[in-house]
């Protein structure tokens, strides 16, 4: 009798292990396809049966690359060196209330910098201030299909980096010129 049962429970469990097998098989090709078709790499351009690139085709690929390179956004931007999440700020000092606080290794893009060490910065689609002791600077670069790169470089030259691929942009955009109190006083 228990040779019995022992040999319907192996059959039972390969039973099962096959059919696990096949469900995971399944899973894994369905991923696999909706990867690409998900993906937002736009598919290759294709060739002539030996491998030369004939001249309307040429064509064709450089219009894609001319395109791609119009919608590359190019911004200054940083990266939150610190070890803890880091409060991003309504006013250029600690005693500004907190806005939200962004994580270790999240990139801000930064909108204005200050003498005082204090940056505006977006993250996501909300802004404030943060101490730019927090901050290793370089740039964020999204292109065409929505990948984000980002570049760890001085700020000096992530400035004259970003002016270089934004020609059109005014040459005081980082200045932040806002008056302190102090110079207010003077005008009253």
């Amino acid at each position: 009798m228990n040779d019995k049962r022992l040999n319907r429970f192996l059959t039972l469990a390969i039973v099962a292990l096959v059919v696990m097998i096949i469900v995971l098989v399944v899973l894994l090709i369905q991923k696999g396809s909706m990867t690409l078709a998900n993906s937002k790499e736009p598919m290759p351009l294709p060739m002539s049966s030996n491998g030369v690139v004939f001249a309307s085709e040429q064509e064709i690929i450089d219009e894609q690359i001319a395109m791609e390179e119009a919608q590359t956004e190019v911004m200054l931007g940083a990266v939150i060196s610190a070890n803890t999440g880091v409060n991003i700020r309504t006013l250029p000092s600690k005693e500004g209330d907190i806005v939200l606080s962004a994580s270790p290794g999240q990139y801000v893009q930064v909108t204005k910098l200050r003498d005082d060490g204090w940056n505006f910065v977006m993250y996501g689609s909300r802004g404030g201030y943060i101490s730019a002791d927090f901050l290793v600077y370089g740039l964020i670069v999204k292109n065409a299909s929505g990948r984000i790169d980002f570049t760890e470089m001085p700020l000096d030259d992530a400035i004259v980096e970003y002016f270089l691929a934004n020609p059109d942009v005014p040459s005081d955009t980082f200045s932040d010129t806002a008056e302190t109190d102090e110079e207010n006083e003077g005008d009253e």
